[in-house]
């Protein structure tokens, strides 16, 4: 039977990194993606646009998707609240136009 699948966004951020370090020894292909370079970082696609999100999901045809990409300082997203919207809403927003119906999010 072949691995299930996980994409996790945000692969660098606290979230991101302690999921990794516990998938590290489970039966599951783990693909990490991050807007920054980084140890769990496979790739880098700023998942705001929705087409990098379409060519993310295609290339690696997730079983799962585990979000943690978040902007999560509440005084920079008081300041850059566009940032806050693409990071917060409008990547989730693509990652479910994107996804197949048979992948989890």
């Amino acid at each position: 039977m072949p691995l299930k699948k996980i994409l996790i966004t945000g692969s660098n951020g606290q979230l991101g990194h302690s999921l990794n370090l516990f998938l590290k020894d489970k039966s599951f292909l783990v693909f990490n993606t991050s807007l920054n370079n980084g140890i769990f970082n496979d790739t880098s696609y700023d998942l705001s646009h929705k087409n990098n999100v379409s060519l993310l999901i295609n290339d690696y045809n997730p079983d799962y998707i585990i979000n943690c990409a978040a902007y999560t300082n509440v005084d920079l997203c008081e300041k850059h609240k566009k940032n806050a919207y693409d990071t917060n809403v409008k990547i989730v927003k693509n990652l479910l136009a994107c996804m197949s119906k048979s992948c989890k999010l």
